[in-house]
């Protein structure tokens, strides 16, 4: 099943859970950054496939729910796009486009044995909706979605270009940058007033750059099928406090797909980095088990 550089590891999270990452190249595409899940006694249910939004990578998920969700018995797999992560494709981000993006999740989806749960955020929640009707799914998870007629009449299309422009370049791997070196509109953008400032400015030091092509591909991301349509069970997740950067797209995306919406009191953008981790965890198990996936 692909192949694998020499960049593997282990590292344990807690009893009974180990996240392992490695570096695998799908469909002679681009090599993508993958980490793993597995909980160590009995597995239920679906394989949970975990996808991230713009500027960020495999890691938001890594920190606190995969190892959340792999206590619950769940095998749990995050990957980072091409130029995101630990991923080759850097270098040649400015060109990738939604499509590249939609093509690097087909790629891990057909490489599993069975249909999984796709949990997507951000940019990455409309990556998956073109995939609905294409890929066989088990469930759709969108988390703080754009809505699934893209960004043209959003209101928060030109606050995505801003922040683009105010992200700067990560300080390197192992370096942490000090909580002044963001401004305050950006932290605000993306996390809730209630995250400690020195921990939103090292999630924010661990972020990169985002492809200008792909953000403009957001405004008209071309037909989505509605998920009630291919009877993929669908959740919708949002935080009430996504401010200055919140679009609003969580109600038309459950309506869309015809699934539930979540709102989540007291998060943001981000509820798999806040405080509302464990609590976005157990929305998505109780609704998972709820519908025996």
């Amino acid at each position: 099943m692909g192949e694998y550089s020499s960049h593997t590891g282990d590292s344990g999270l807690g009893e009974g859970i180990r996240l392992r990452t490695r570096i695998e190249r799908l469909r002679g595409g681009v090599a993508l950054e993958r980490i793993e899940g597995l909980p160590e006694g009995e597995r239920r249910g679906a394989t949970i496939v975990l996808l991230h939004g713009a500027f960020s990578g495999a890691w938001i998920w890594a920190e606190r729910v995969m190892p959340l969700l792999a206590r619950a018995g769940r095998r749990v797999l995050a990957f980072s796009l091409r130029g995101h992560g630990a991923s080759e494709g850097r270098a040649k981000l400015a060109e990738a486009r939604l499509d590249d993006y939609r093509d690097d999740l087909a790629a891990i989806l057909e490489s599993l044995p069975q249909p999984a749960v796709i949990v997507a955020h951000d940019l990455g929640a409309l990556v998956a909706q073109r995939l609905v009707g294409r890929v066989a799914m088990r469930g759709l998870c969108l988390v703080s979605p754009p809505p699934p007629e893209g960004m043209t009449l959003a209101r928060g299309e030109a606050g995505l270009v801003a922040i683009r422009e105010l992200m700067p370049e990560p300080p390197g791997s192992g370096g942490v940058a000090k909580p002044e070196l963001f401004p305050g509109d950006l932290q605000r953008a993306f996390f809730p007033p209630g995250l400690p400032r020195e921990r939103a400015a090292r999630y924010l030091a661990t972020m990169g750059p985002e492809s200008r092509q792909a953000v403009a591909d957001m405004r008209e991301p071309g037909p989505i099928h509605s998920a009630f349509i291919y009877r993929v069970p669908t959740l919708v997740v949002e935080g009430a406090e996504d401010g200055p950067g919140g679009r609003g797209g969580g109600m038309r995306n459950a309506f869309y797909h015809g699934g539930q919406y979540r709102r989540l009191d007291g998060a943001g953008r981000f509820p798999m980095l806040e405080p509302s981790a464990e609590e976005f965890a157990e929305t998505l198990l109780c609704w998972l088990r709820a519908r025996n996936i």
